[in-house]
């Protein structure tokens, strides 16, 4: 089993949130949901992978959350999730 490298806990599984999007028609301001026989119901996921004890993220793609549950080195997925995250910082800074 793994250990959060934020809280120390062990866990057995990351969390991701996804979403499911509907079509639907809008008429006469009324919403109705359109069925035209299109799998709909296909969930897209975030990109951020989260401990489910203290929320933290520890994995920002599939690949990343694999190799985490795999027991990669914690310390270089670590690494690599600071770095995004400044990355991030330094662009949003810029806009």
């Amino acid at each position: 089993m793994n250990k959060c490298p934020y809280c120390g806990e062990e866990i057995d599984h990351l969390i991701t949130w996804g979403s499911i999007r509907q079509i639907y028609h809008f008429r006469n301001g009324d919403y109705e949901c359109a069925d035209n026989g299109i799998d709909q119901d296909f969930p897209q996921f975030d990109d951020a992978f989260e401990c489910p004890k203290c929320r933290t993220e520890i994995a920002g793609d599939e690949d990343e959350a694999i190799r985490f549950l795999e027991g990669e080195d914690q310390e270089k997925l670590h690494a690599r999730l600071v770095e995004r995250q400044v990355d991030m910082a330094i662009e949003a800074k810029h806009e």
